[in-house]
């Protein structure tokens, strides 16, 4: 098992409105984890990926609308003849392409 250096923090103070305190201790209990690990969690993705959204024009995109696109970028595929072993294969290359495409664009973006 790998060990890691303890993180440095800091405590600070933040005042938030009683709805939003009790919305996000109630996700904490859900996910049976404290308050202050919740918060961590939320603030670190949005530093790490959040604040890119704006400065490149992301949108988010349920996994089901994107999964629908490359299932009917699959049947054009099938139209024009390839066969099924062909299209499994070039699926998860697009998908592993496209992945790569997008994080180097936005660490590109965002330097």
């Amino acid at each position: 098992m790998v060990s890691h250096p303890p993180t440095k923090t800091r405590r600070i103070t933040f005042r938030l409105d009683l709805s939003t305190v009790y919305n996000l201790q109630r996700e904490a209990d859900q996910k049976e984890i404290s308050l202050n690990v919740l918060v961590n969690q939320i603030l670190r993705r949005y530093v790490k990926w959040d604040t890119f959204e704006s400065k490149i024009g992301m949108m988010p995109v349920p996994k089901i609308i994107l999964s629908t696109c490359f299932n009917k970028a699959i049947l054009v595929a099938n139209k024009v003849g390839m066969v099924q072993d062909e299209i499994g294969s070039h699926r998860d290359e697009m998908i592993k392409s496209a992945a790569e495409i997008a994080f180097a664009l936005i660490s590109q973006c965002c330097q």
